[in-house]
């Protein structure tokens, strides 16, 4: 039996890497491919780094919130003239024998009347 000879596979090959419009058609096709895959990865991992800097911000402010009432729930179990302050302005109380006085604003007056 005969053989073919290999040189005439080598030859196809080189034939074919001669074609440059093959060579180039195939590198449009791997970044095409390299693209479809990797472009979504990318804008996915940018949406969730909003989404962290997001949350890190909200937690920074749910963080101060959580120090003010703290304070303020210290104030009210521990400053009696705190306690005062907040029964006089916000509630209109006063001391026994005290006569309290609300001054109401010309605007808060007239939305009242109607």
């Amino acid at each position: 039996m005969i053989k073919k000879p290999k040189i005439h596979k080598k030859k196809k090959f080189s034939s074919i890497l001669k074609n440059k419009k093959l060579i180039y058609f195939l590198i449009f096709i791997v970044i095409l491919i390299f693209l479809r895959l990797f472009v979504p990865i990318i804008s996915k991992k940018n949406e969730l780094r909003d989404r962290k800097e997001k949350l890190e911000e909200q937690i920074h402010v749910l963080t101060q919130n959580i120090q003010a009432l703290e304070d303020e729930k210290e104030k009210l179990e521990k400053d009696k003239l705190y306690i005062e302050q907040i029964a006089r302005d916000q509630l209109g109380l006063g001391k026994k024998d005290e006569i309290v006085y609300s001054i109401v604003p010309a605007e808060q007056e007239k939305k009242t009347k109607k």
